[in-house]
């Protein structure tokens, strides 16, 4: 005859419910928010570290605080920025003095795409 399975509390099914509820409940939603806010991305994760600035066309004020921290592609956007005037008056010199900065650190264009 076949034997009958015993009903009652299973320490291991109750476990596995929890991890279940846990995860479905609890860090799903913690997840989906961070996902949402953007601050599961590598960029995110350097932008909030203390005293960092983003250097790009739309903000000449942290672009110029990088390259004067010595961040030779900030130098080098920002001879960018100076010869083509994104943001800031348009002055060749001053294009000319932050390429040179860039260059001295062996940062620039790619030869090869020109």
């Amino acid at each position: 005859m076949l034997k009958r399975i015993r009903k009652g509390w299973n320490p291991d099914l109750w476990r596995m419910y929890w991890v279940k509820v846990l995860m479905l409940w609890v860090l799903s939603p913690v997840f989906i928010v961070l996902v949402f806010l953007g601050l599961g991305s590598p960029q995110a994760g350097m932008a909030l570290q203390e005293g960092s600035s983003v250097c790009s066309f739309s903000s000449p004020e942290g672009c110029r605080v990088q390259a004067e921290a010595g961040d030779a592609s900030a130098q080098y956007i920002l001879g960018l920025m100076y010869a083509n005037g994104f943001g800031v008056p348009e002055d060749d010199d001053e294009a000319v003095r932050w390429y040179r900065m860039a260059a001295e650190q062996g940062y620039g264009p790619d030869p090869m795409e020109a």
